[in-house]
């Protein structure tokens, strides 16, 4: 590709890429085959956490539950994965003290 339109040689002077009618057929044909990964990516995830509940805050502890779901996308193929998680979990409970103790959290 020319820096300039005006320009009609590409050995001797700055281009942004130089190539022949050949190397450009060559490049067109590895984009639009159908195993580039740039244009077909092999596998992509998505995570959606939602409906979290917290069941129980004590002193020590804190109790959460929620709904979760992973979505696996294959080339031709997508599959999911629910679930449902429960967590119990010493440290969140500080967290959530501090929380409702300060004005923002």
């Amino acid at each position: 590709m020319p820096v300039t339109p005006d320009q009609t040689e590409w050995l001797d002077s700055p281009s942004i890429f130089a190539e022949d009618r050949q190397m450009m057929e060559i490049r067109m044909g590895r984009v639009t085959h159908p195993n580039a990964w740039s244009q077909a990516p092999q596998w992509g995830t998505s995570h959606l956490v939602g409906n979290v509940v917290i069941e129980s805050v004590s002193d020590t502890e804190v109790s959460v539950r929620s709904r979760f779901q992973m979505m696996e996308l294959r080339r031709d193929t997508t599959g999911t994965l629910p679930a449902r998680i429960a967590i119990h979990c010493a440290a969140w409970a500080t967290i959530l003290r501090s929380c409702s103790s300060a004005s923002t959290c």
